[in-house]
């Protein structure tokens, strides 16, 4: 596939000055983590909307994922006179494939159990569209807020003790390590955006594009994850740990919030909400659950004001 052609106005606006990071690219993990006992069950607390909620997502990742690595991949050609900023994309591709690939293992896991993945196609057509009609700074742009919602998901996780509270210890390693490297490579997409001449309109654009799409996916995956469980929760009990995830210990309404707020702003940048000693204490934590090499962890560029 040809690299993106920048037209002359967006190259003309490639910045020179933008935040270098003075540190290695992210490393991609191979957590140890076994999940055919675990996902027979409602494995967070005995909880089905808890459980069902991080289910719903696993089964979105591995497309998602997939799109984002080949939306940012087609920008390397751009990077060639930026050295950190393209080792920093290919640790990007190499830790966003380890998710893909672990969730396929989970979805795989799920599918065996009678679970169905009501969104799989419409996603693929989604996608598809996207590719079709889309420019590929507006696809980077989409990629930029995905990863943008993903990473505020992830520094609640790290943050809130009670998200992972009760939960099966391999799933609550599983989304821990993938919380962490969400966390390290949140800024790569964007720098990309950026680097690449994107604007703040277009990304206010696919901010509420992706605004969207993951509230109706999220709600279609989790009611139907729900149907399909055999261990039926009644609607009470559904609504009420819905409220607890959303409003209460959990507080992911609030983070969602605070993360469209953050996103919306002119100056905005990944990196100035930092909370690298959330992702370090985890690491420390969890040091002996990884195959191979210790975990590198990325630290944080200086944000623009």
């Amino acid at each position: 596939m040809a690299p993106p052609t920048l037209s002359p106005t967006l190259s003309s606006t490639l910045s020179p000055t933008l935040p270098r990071v003075p540190s290695p690219p992210p490393a991609a993990r191979q957590p140890r983590v076994r999940l055919a006992e675990p996902l027979a069950g409602h494995w967070h607390g005995g909880d089905a909307f808890r459980t069902h909620l991080f289910n719903a997502l696993s089964l979105m990742f591995p497309q998602g994922e997939r799109s984002f690595i080949d939306t940012v991949r087609e920008f390397l050609p751009h990077l060639a006179a930026e050295p950190h900023l393209r080792a920093q994309v290919l640790g990007f591709i190499g830790q966003e494939g380890t998710h893909a690939r672990v969730h396929r293992g989970y979805n795989e896991r799920l599918a065996e159990l009678g679970f169905v993945d009501r969104l799989h196609a419409r996603l693929e057509r989604r996608i598809g569209l996207t590719r079709r009609w889309l420019r590929p700074l507006d696809r980077l742009a989409i990629t930029v807020a995905y990863e943008h919602y993903t990473a505020v998901l992830a520094a609640n996780l790290l943050a809130n003790p009670a998200v992972l509270r009760g939960a099966h210890p391999q799933l609550a390693l599983l989304w821990g390590w993938h919380a962490v490297e969400e966390t390290e490579h949140k800024a790569v997409a964007f720098d990309v955006y950026r680097r690449c001449g994107g604007g703040y309109l277009r990304r206010l654009a696919a901010g509420l594009y992706a605004s969207f799409f993951l509230a109706l996916d999220l709600l279609v995956q989790v009611l139907g994850l729900l149907r399909d469980d055999r261990q039926r929760a009644s609607p009470r009990q559904v609504l009420r740990s819905a409220w607890n995830v959303y409003f209460g210990p959990h507080r992911v309404a609030a983070a969602l919030w605070r993360g469209f707020m953050h996103f919306v702003r002119p100056g905005f940048h990944p990196w100035q909400v930092d909370n690298r000693a959330d992702v370090e204490r985890w690491l420390h934590a969890h040091a002996q659950a990884f195959a191979g090499s210790a975990p590198t962890l990325q630290p944080a560029p200086s944000a623009p004001s």
